[in-house]
């Protein structure tokens, strides 16, 4: 797609509809948990936008079935990319979850709005930490 991934998307049309891009991302996320399916690797890389400028979430390789939500079990590899991983993940805490998307759709969103992950300036051992000044 000509137009790349979301982050790139906004930084070469600064007077794009970010609010319009956000909420399909979000709604793309939304279908997916319905489908019981935990996309696992949510990030502005894995976000497309289309000739006609709308959202499409791609690179579903870490991908699972909630098992909470169906009858058979699945593992999670709590694979992904770890600036866009929930501190539980990060930490070892929690397998991937519809939560985590949620929290990597935010650093997407906020990525999408600012020009820059919320993350940036610090390592990832410091946001692992429970009850420091980065750490959940």
């Amino acid at each position: 797609m000509k137009n790349g991934c979301i982050t790139e998307y906004v930084t070469r049309s600064p007077d794009c509809d970010r609010l319009k891009l956000c909420a399909q991302l979000a709604g793309a996320i939304a279908y997916l948990h319905e489908q019981n399916v935990i996309h696992g690797d949510i990030k502005g890389p894995n976000v497309l936008i289309s000739d006609e400028g709308d959202v499409q979430v791609t690179d579903f390789g870490v991908s699972i079935m909630d098992h909470r939500e169906i009858e058979f079990s699945v593992t999670s590899t709590g694979a992904g990319t770890q600036r866009w991983q929930a501190p539980e993940i990060l930490r070892g805490d929690s397998d991937s979850s519809k939560e985590a998307d949620v929290y990597a759709l935010g650093m997407t969103m906020i990525e999408v709005y600012t020009g820059k992950h919320p993350y940036d300036s610090i390592n990832l051992f410091q946001l692992m930490q429970p009850g420091t000044e980065f750490g959940m």
